[in-house]
């Protein structure tokens, strides 16, 4: 069955493009922020750390052969250490957005972490001369019911560093955040996001820019864009991105997008590919997801809702989708499938609801069994 989550990714949606928008301003200059990974102990182990100034850092632990996706936020200290407790991560926002959360004044309504300590980080970058942080010195130590009490230490190799692109001109603010990727695997993809981070600035900055000229602009025309490592696994890595924007009107807007990318073929997948050709995977996933949005409350899609809002899923409704720890996750725009006061919705399907669905030799497999990552190899 689905993983029931009421924890969608909005809160009151109003409040969450605000809200974003506030942590940007607040978040300049960007946080400095790297993936980490490698094995510690025989497991492999990625960890997003974001170092965000004053003193604080955030770290997105994944953990594939656990099922485990741990999130917190703690402490740099002088001397360059850094503690953080981890709990499982809070899908209501994607990773940057989270970050951008942390970062908001103390005073402002951001919610705080909640759920029991599954681990403890303590991690240290090397700082040199002619790097800042190419190894990061690494110790996991997990509290039941994480799993085993023993501690999972050593040096993880830096993956990707994250890449900030803005432009500010009077009211027209826009930016695109993206990780640059070090392994040669991931080149493809890595010039892909870079061509399409300084595409999708240089468009909204023209229409922007037009109705400045004809004096439409409006009280402001903001665009952030984000996209975020959700899970490696044998040669298959999964990207979500996601952005905010303003661009006049009643209120802010969010909106999702997805990239499955397979670098034994430098290919990029759709869902079809993660399932196999001889088996009908539509009418399982899409009675697994529509079950769990109804739980959730998606006004469209309950047995009462207005015909003329009224949403039936089909699978073109699931092309945002990520793999990562703890299971297939489907994330939907706000007005899909409810008003925009209810913000955007993600479903988790385990592994274990998909059991004979997956392609023998594809990424649903490779997740599901933990392989051994050669992304970053």
């Amino acid at each position: 069955m689905a993983t029931s989550s009421r924890n969608r990714f909005a809160r009151p949606l109003a409040a969450l493009g605000l809200a974003l928008l506030l942590a940007a301003a607040w978040a300049s200059p960007e946080p400095w922020r790297a993936v980490y990974a490698g094995q510690l102990g025989g497991e492999y182990v990625l960890i997003d750390l974001a170092r965000t100034g004053d003193g604080q850092a955030t770290a997105r632990v994944l953990l594939q052969a656990r099922g485990l996706s741990l999130t917190g936020s703690g402490a740099e200290a002088e001397d360059g250490t850094i503690t953080i407790d981890l709990r499982a991560t809070d899908m209501r926002d994607s990773p940057s957005f989270a970050i951008l959360y942390s970062l908001l004044p103390s005073d402002q309504p951001a919610e705080g972490e909640a759920g029991a300590v599954l681990a403890h980080l303590q991690a240290l970058r090397h700082d040199e001369w002619t790097d800042d942080g190419a190894v990061l010195s690494t110790a996991l130590t997990f509290a039941a019911p994480a799993g085993s009490a023993d501690a999972l230490e050593g040096d993880l190799a830096r993956a990707a560093q994250y890449a900030y692109l803005s432009l500010s001109e009077g009211r027209i603010e826009t930016s695109a955040v993206w990780p640059r990727f070090s392994s040669a695997a991931l080149k493809d993809l890595e010039q892909e996001q870079e061509s399409d981070g300084y595409a999708e600035l240089r468009a909204f900055v023209a229409d922007g820019r037009d109705n400045v000229d004809s004096l439409e602009l409006g009280w402001g025309w903001t665009e952030d864009t984000y996209r975020d490592v959700m899970g490696v696994a044998g040669s298959y890595v999964s990207i979500l991105r996601s952005s905010t924007n303003y661009t006049g009107g009643a209120h802010p807007n969010t909106g999702y997008g997805s990239t499955l990318f397979d670098t034994s073929t430098n290919s990029y997948l759709s869902l079809a590919d993660v399932f196999d050709d001889d088996v009908d995977w539509q009418t399982p996933v899409l009675e697994l997801v529509t079950a769990d949005l109804r739980a959730q409350g998606a006004a469209w899609l309950e047995d009462e809702a207005d015909s003329a809002v009224a949403v039936t899923l089909t699978a073109a409704d699931l092309a945002t989708f990520t793999l990562g720890p703890t299971g297939l996750s489907f994330v939907f725009d706000p007005y899909a499938v409810g008003p925009y006061a209810q913000g955007a919705f993600q479903v988790t399907l385990p592994y274990a609801a998909l059991a004979g669905l997956a392609r023998e030799d594809g990424p649903l497999a490779a997740f599901q069994a933990a392989a051994l990552p050669t992304v970053f190899d």
